[in-house]
């Protein structure tokens, strides 16, 4: 295409951010390719809507609710389509609109096109070669600590994402990725520097919904600044989300203005029940435009704004001591293959749907075989695999198997959906605030950075948490469940500072997700709304993690001679042992930085100190023990509050023996949890009675021959 045809075709924005480097299933995409798109998600059974927001078009002009000429499944296109085998059409009328074939679709909507631009007057110029322009902004000071931290492994990906992402563009649609260095002047002005290049031939601007108010605000800010100059913008919500954020809160105050118990306030279950009565299940994914039906602007005036990758430099490798640089992603990319493009991400999809989300149901707590885990979450945090269809792959593959289980699964969704919706309504999250703010009092350890420096280099001396922060460092990812032994081992025994790991975290993971590192970190801080109902043992959890050591002697190659029922607990190994193996205890391999006999003792050291620190705020304290806070709506409202943190009005301990499984018998497990404390004396007798009354209420049976 010459830039004499782009000067005479309208042009359609399409606002790529970095949370949606995708074609599959995006509605800003589709908006942009057909300004008459709208969510065409069923809504019979939800009493509250679930479109997209036309924002800062003319109040007289109605959208058409025609079909969009895009297609689930074809095998004409140039790229990799998500074709899972478990997010087929369902054959029902609720989805019957995926059904429809092509042919069928065109042939139904187009009188309805033609006379709906016969009938608006509008800037829309249906008359005239309708061309889509991809623009992606670089502005970090706006972003904040909601994007990607500088020289982070997820700046990497996302340059490396980038790269795929325009590639992608000029292979299947001949396009281009316009990139603006906004880091100076901001998103506003550059688009509206775009628009005046442009002028009047741009008829709308899509792009999707994010959760952090301080982005939101801006977004409305410049839909309402673009409705002046005559454009339409298209605010899409849950293009990112599993459901639209603002639509989940209104579930959810439904629900707490009928005094409903789902659970305690901002955990899972107190979102996910609302959720599913109100809005239903989310909605289906749709299809990616089909490559002929689209026309995408790759040359002409706009491109003079144009900035390389190498310009806006996303990722520089880290500086040593001496000045000289490591390319420190090398590695980190060699573990995912070098390949960060959304064909790579639906073919991971696709692999892990059809043999290992079995896997993942039955054995997701083992960190030592690799097929256990889905590794999906990069390619979900930056937007190259959509969470729609990663959840209806699972939901169809149950329904394939009936064997098959997947609510573990599907549920680490609704998991980013909650961190996210507490993200919109309590933004001081991403400014490492507490949400119960007098937990702010609590005293860290005086040691705590001397331990965090052991514990972010892999030196602690216990070898599950060694192996797992060595294995972020190398990988940029590591498992769910050592994620948690290295959360725990920092926190709950060494009774550090959950900033300093929410810190790490966002530098190393190459999935970096600003709500849900935040959300967990304050969990493991006991700050969060859903205090963490466990502790993770350093000492036993490999027993259950890494049964045969295999995860620990890859990462901690120093221990690779020891024998396997010593490879968890080198601090055990006798001098004999120590001579056979060539291992020397202090020199091979670190000493622990805590005593392993005295585990329990430490963890009662950290506990004592967020006793302190809630005597000192005994206002936030309810009658039962729970803390108090203020909530997204004003009100005072209890959260979860572990059973032995909580005090009564006197600032004493409510259960004062309640201990942990394994601080009884470090031995016997790694974990503990609600279920394994003592019932209080008053719930015994209530089900004492309540069974005698029973017994005395039923009548004896009698047999007849």
């Amino acid at each position: 295409m010459t830039s004499i045809q782009a000067e005479s075709s309208c042009v359609a924005l399409w606002w790529v951010r970095q949370w949606d480097l995708r074609i599959d299933d995006n509605p800003a995409f589709l908006s942009a390719c057909d300004p008459h798109f709208q969510d065409l998600s069923p809504s019979t059974t939800r009493p509250l809507p679930r479109t997209s927001s036309a924002l800062g078009q003319d109040p007289s002009v109605t959208m058409s609710l025609s079909v969009p000429s895009f297609q689930s499944d074809s095998k004409d296109v140039a790229f990799c389509r998500a074709r899972f085998p478990s997010t087929l059409p369902r054959i029902d009328q609720q989805y019957q609109h995926q059904q429809q074939s092509r042919e069928y679709r065109q042939e139904q909507t187009k009188p309805k096109l033609q006379k709906h631009h016969q009938s608006q007057q509008t800037n829309c110029r249906p008359k005239k070669l309708h061309r889509v322009l991809p623009v992606y902004i670089h502005a970090p000071q706006e972003e904040g600590s909601y994007g990607v931290m500088e020289g982070a492994a997820a700046s990497a990906w996302l340059h490396y994402a980038l790269q795929h992402f325009n590639e992608q563009l000029r292979h299947t649609f001949n396009g281009r990725l316009l990139i603006i260095d906004g880091s100076i002047l901001g998103s506003k002005a550059c688009l509206h520097q775009l628009l005046d290049i442009l002028g009047k031939r741009v008829i709308s601007l899509s792009f999707h919904a994010v959760s952090w108010p301080r982005l939101r605000e801006r977004d409305q800010d410049i839909a309402r600044s673009v409705q002046h100059r005559r454009v339409r913008c298209f605010l899409h919500e849950d293009g990112n989300f599993l459901y639209s954020l603002p639509e989940i809160t209104k579930a959810m105050d439904l629900e707490r203005s009928k005094r409903k118990w789902y659970g305690h306030y901002m955990t899972l279950m107190s979102v996910y029940r609302p959720c599913i009565k109100h809005l239903g299940p989310p909605r289906r994914p749709y299809g990616a435009p089909i490559p002929a039906a689209v026309s995408m602007l790759s040359d002409g005036c706009a491109f003079s704004l144009h900035a390389s990758l190498d310009t806006i430099k996303l990722y520089s490798p880290p500086l040593l001591k001496d000045g000289s640089t490591v390319d420190w992603f090398a590695g980190l990319a060699a573990a995912w293959g070098n390949e960060f493009s959304e064909n790579v991400a639906i073919q991971a999809a696709d692999s892990f749907l059809r043999h290992g989300i079995n896997m993942f149901e039955k054995h997701r707590n083992r960190a030592d075989n690799p097929n256990n885990n889905s590794r999906l979450s990069p390619y979900i945090r930056f937007g190259q695999l959509s969470p729609h269809r990663v959840f209806w792959g699972a939901i169809d593959a149950m329904k394939r198997d009936q064997n098959l289980t997947s609510k573990t699964f599907e549920r680490r969704l609704f998991w980013r959906d909650l961190a996210n919706l507490q993200v919109m309504l309590f933004p001081s999250m991403l400014q490492q605030k507490p949400l119960r703010p007098h937990y702010e009092k609590h005293v860290w350890n005086s040691q705590q950075h001397v331990i965090f420096e052991a514990w972010k280099h892999g030196q602690t001396g216990f070898p599950i948490v060694d192996a797992a922060m060595r294995e972020l460092y190398s990988t940029g990812w590591m498992q769910t469940n050592v994620r948690m032994a290295a959360a725990s081992f920092l926190c709950e025994y060494a009774n550090c500072d959950w900033r300093l790991g929410e810190r790490w975290f966002a530098y190393t993971l190459v999935d970096a997700d600003a709500a849900i590192n935040s959300m967990m970190w304050q969990n493991a801080g006991r700050c969060g709304f859903d205090q963490w109902n466990f502790k993770i043992c350093p000492s036993t959890c490999w027993q259950s993690s890494d049964p045969f050591g295999k995860y620990i002697k890859k990462w901690v190659p120093e221990l690779q001679r020891l024998p396997e029922h010593l490879v968890g607990t080198p601090w055990k190994i006798s001098p004999a042992q120590c001579k056979l193996c060539g291992f020397v205890p202090g020199i091979s391999y670190p000493h622990p930085i805590l005593a392993p006999d005295h585990l329990s003792s430490y963890a009662e050291i950290t506990k004592e100190k967020a006793l302190q620190a809630r005597r000192l705020a005994l206002q936030f304290n309810d009658a039962e023990g729970y803390d108090v806070i203020r909530a997204h709506d004003g009100k005072f409202t209890r959260v979860f509050t572990r059973k032995d943190l909580r005090l009564n009005r006197d600032g004493n301990p409510l259960y004062n023996h309640c201990v942990s499984k394994d601080d009884r018998n470090e031995s016997s497990s790694a974990s503990f949890n609600a279920k394994a404390t003592a019932k209080p004396k008053h719930r015994q007798q209530r089900q004492l009675r309540h069974y005698k009354n029973r017994a005395s209420r039923s009548k004896p049976e009698v047999h007849h021959k």
